[in-house]
């Protein structure tokens, strides 16, 4: 099950949603390096859409691909429609990735930063999920599998957090605030825990201005280290083919093939 606290969470981000994600990072470099992934591939599925910004990359650099969307939350969905209403080879959908039901098969299922994504940390990289549990996961994985052509790739990111606030401590991996629009300031802190032989991120986002708190919601994100991640996409039917720590995503197969 996804943790009820994202829900909440995407309530207060919506309104911020772009203007925080576009001042944290590149989207026109993202979709020169996820187009340089995808290849000559056409038919695309995004894993977590937002606000479609992504997909807005992609298609500067690619107009004729053909992308659809998934989304469980509303008004974040309702903001990419908006955008790509008039675009005939974009396609949207309120749905889940642990119950994912699309009638057809993709060259490519992506996810950036969705509900689905790794971490880069100094100590190793992180895979990290707004479904609580491995089981849970195993089956997202493993449906997103199932809609992939047979040599289709799924290609998730690994976005590199970097603080540079010298008041961090063991538990405590990233701080960082950042200016928003109409003076407001976004600051986001990244917690690591373990409970109960499971690890947890715990994602803090809060929304201020000079004078008060506009808003503050804590995601809690189930992980997993890199040797247990690998293990649970190959066993989802997910192989590797590049996995450099140091690059901003990770491709994998659902056939074996050498690296590239």
């Amino acid at each position: 099950m996804v943790d009820s606290s994202a829900f909440e969470a995407y309530d207060l981000l919506s309104q911020y949603y772009d203007s925080m994600q576009t001042k944290a990072r590149n989207y026109l470099q993202v979709g020169q390096t996820l187009g340089s992934l995808i290849g000559n591939r056409k038919t695309l599925l995004e894993i977590g859409v937002g606000t479609g910004l992504t997909v807005e990359a992609l298609l500067l650099g690619n107009p004729s691909y053909e992308i659809w969307g998934i989304d469980n939350h509303q008004p974040l969905l309702e903001q990419a429609k908006e955008k790509f209403k008039h675009q005939e080879n974009v396609h949207l959908d309120l749905q889940d990735v642990l119950n994912l039901k699309l009638s057809r098969e993709f060259d490519v299922v992506y996810s950036r930063g969705g509900a689905l994504s790794l971490m880069n940390l100094p100590d190793g990289c992180y895979f990290i999920s707004h479904i609580m549990g491995r089981d849970a996961n195993l089956k997202a994985l493993k449906g997103i599998a199932k809609h992939l052509q047979n040599e289709g790739l799924f290609i998730i990111s690994a976005e590199k957090y970097k603080s540079s606030d010298d008041a961090l401590t063991d538990s405590v991996v990233y701080s960082k605030e950042i200016m928003l629009d109409d003076g407001v300031i976004h600051h986001r802190k990244v917690e690591r825990k373990s409970m109960n032989s499971e690890d947890y991120i715990f994602f803090d986002f809060s929304f201020r201005t000079d004078q008060e708190i506009i808003g503050r919601k804590v995601i809690e994100l189930f992980s997993l280290n890199y040797q247990d991640y690998q293990k649970l996409f190959m066993e989802a039917g997910l192989y590797p083919v590049e996995i450099e720590l140091e690059r901003d995503f990770q491709v994998y197969s659902k056939v074996k093939q050498k690296q590239i």
